[in-house]
């Protein structure tokens, strides 16, 4: 296990995942990497300067687990269910 020191997230970034923009569609490329933190910020961050070094158009999937029926009530899904609806374009796992 390597732990890293970088002055930037940037620079962390491309320490980590130093051919992502070539790699990024490649399913395996992903396999064996891992960043840690102890804080949602720093994921937050994380994950929006990776996303943006991506070459491709960023997509936003949304979900939902409360159905309004229109007789004003709702009906709640619970998110087992949901985890097993699998869709075309992508896959849930829970």
């Amino acid at each position: 296990m390597e732990i890293h020191q970088a002055p930037s997230l940037n620079t962390f970034i491309h320490i980590v995942l130093p051919t992502l923009v070539i790699n990024y569609a490649n399913q395996g490329y992903m396999d064996g990497r891992i960043i840690l933190t102890t804080k949602n910020i720093v994921v937050n961050s994380l994950n929006t300067q990776i996303i943006e070094a991506m070459p491709e158009q960023e997509h936003v999937f949304l979900s939902a687990d409360l159905v309004e029926t229109g007789d004003d009530q709702a009906m709640a899904i619970g998110t087992k269910f949901l985890n097993t609806i699998i869709l075309a374009i992508c896959h849930h796992i829970a």
